[in-house]
């Protein structure tokens, strides 16, 4: 598993969900790799504007071979 919080800028927040959420960016870059199984997003804190991003893998090792073959790629997430 793979767990960030992300703290969204005022009025960034749609912008946010779109790209973490089911059909967005983040989990179609992530349907082909080999051992992904899942991705939660969710707004722990409307106040303070907290997200929590969470990556479901079959083995954590499998998450860090697709971010060394795509780091350009999901450097531009974080």
């Amino acid at each position: 598993m793979v767990d960030r919080r992300f703290w969204i800028a005022e009025g960034r927040q749609f912008d946010f969900e779109e790209a973490f959420g089911r059909d967005g960016p983040w989990c179609t870059m992530l349907y082909g790799a080999n051992g992904y199984s899942l991705t939660e997003s969710w707004c722990e804190s409307e106040k303070d504007r907290v997200y929590r991003v969470r990556d479901l893998w079959s083995w954590h090792r499998e998450f860090e071979v697709f971010r060394s073959r795509f780091h350009a790629e999901v450097d531009r997430f974080e």
